[in-house]
């Protein structure tokens, strides 16, 4: 999972609380994509092999796809979902919202600097 996108939308998510806004942060799965295609000989060896446990490109989507499409997913906010587009619990790190707060902060000055 990667923290920052989680810690990021949950912090998100209490700012946009009572609005029409939602911020949910999700783990796609293991998607069998072309990102490591330049990574190096090993993973040329590699990623044929790993490919048959991996999720396909339009499974991979699926979460995304329910969150910002589905009906049911409409009134989820603050939430951190699985490839089979359940809730779970993020890392306990994640739940912080004093570093989620900081994050914030640090992005919102640094997006600061360009406006």
């Amino acid at each position: 999972m990667d923290i920052a996108n989680v810690l990021f939308n949950l912090a998100l998510s209490r700012r946009s609380a009572g609005t029409t806004t939602t911020c949910n942060a999700l783990h796609p799965g293991v998607v069998a994509t072309n990102i490591m295609a330049n990574a190096g000989r090993w993973m040329k060896v590699a990623s044929p092999l790993a490919k048959w446990f991996m999720l396909s490109e339009e499974k991979g989507a699926a979460t995304t796809l329910y969150l910002s499409t589905s009906n049911a997913a409409a009134g989820l906010n603050g939430q951190y979902l699985n490839e089979k587009q359940k809730v779970v619990m993020p890392s306990t790190l994640a739940q912080d919202p004093r570093l989620q707060e900081s994050l914030l902060q640090h992005s919102d000055a640094a997006v600061a600097r360009f406006a």
